[in-house]
């Protein structure tokens, strides 16, 4: 993937793209993510199947490894409820082909990582000013 690739789904407000990611931070995109797509944040996590879930599972797991690259697949499945690392991998390969294949997805993609951007920061921006 090319960096201009990679930089269309990164969060402009972290300093470096290759972090980790927290538990605290995780919790926080868990819920932002949830409150986006009007379910609750538990459902993510759950081993359900039922349509939309495993589309948000998909687009968290993608977000998340293209935002926190030191984040292993191993801890990133431990995150979404003890998940095995292939799941987190196969989530990740499967929503990537979609985006090389399909430009009407990748544009929707685009525009839903925007939004949780901007939530996240100005959520960051909140939660900093409150400290």
């Amino acid at each position: 993937m090319t960096q201009k690739k990679i930089s269309a789904y990164a969060i402009p407000g972290l300093k470096n793209r290759y972090q980790y990611l927290t538990g605290e931070e995780f919790v926080k995109l868990l819920k932002l993510v949830a409150e986006r797509y009007g379910i609750d944040y538990d459902d993510i996590l759950e081993y359900n199947r039922v349509a939309p879930l495993p589309y948000i599972r998909m687009l968290m797991i993608h977000y998340i490894r293209r935002n926190y690259s030191m984040t292993t697949v191993v801890n990133l499945g431990k995150m979404m409820n003890g998940r095995d690392h292939t799941t987190i991998i196969h989530a990740t390969q499967q929503l990537q082909n979609k985006l090389d294949t399909d430009e009407p997805i990748n544009k929707k993609l685009k525009s839903e990582y925007a939004t949780v951007r901007e939530d996240y920061l100005h959520t960051s921006k909140y939660l900093n000013s409150c400290l």
